[in-house]
């Protein structure tokens, strides 16, 4: 019973990353993550997740204590990139 609750969800955001990341791709703004030994011209749908992902996880507003106490600063170029990893990672 759960496997047909959770197919139309499924399907619905495989429907949303697709047509979200169709847009990118026609603003030629969809990044395609290549290796040096393996060149691929079109994008994925790991790619096209992992951009969704980090726009995401980017444009969402997280709220931070009062305190200082639980608070760690770091670089925005080490931020992006721990983002970018985690997204193809996911």
């Amino acid at each position: 019973m759960a496997i047909g609750l959770t197919t139309p969800a499924l399907l619905g955001l495989f429907s949303m990353v697709t047509l979200w990341a169709g847009q990118w791709v026609q603003e030629d703004r969809l990044p395609v993550r290549q290796a040096v030994w393996y060149r691929k011209p079109p994008p994925t749908f790991a790619d096209a997740i992992a951009v969704v992902r980090q726009h995401v996880w980017i444009s969402t507003h997280f709220p931070m204590p009062t305190t200082t106490a639980d608070r760690v600063e770091i670089p925005r170029t080490l931020l992006a990139r721990l983002t970018d990893t985690l997204c193809y990672a996911a």
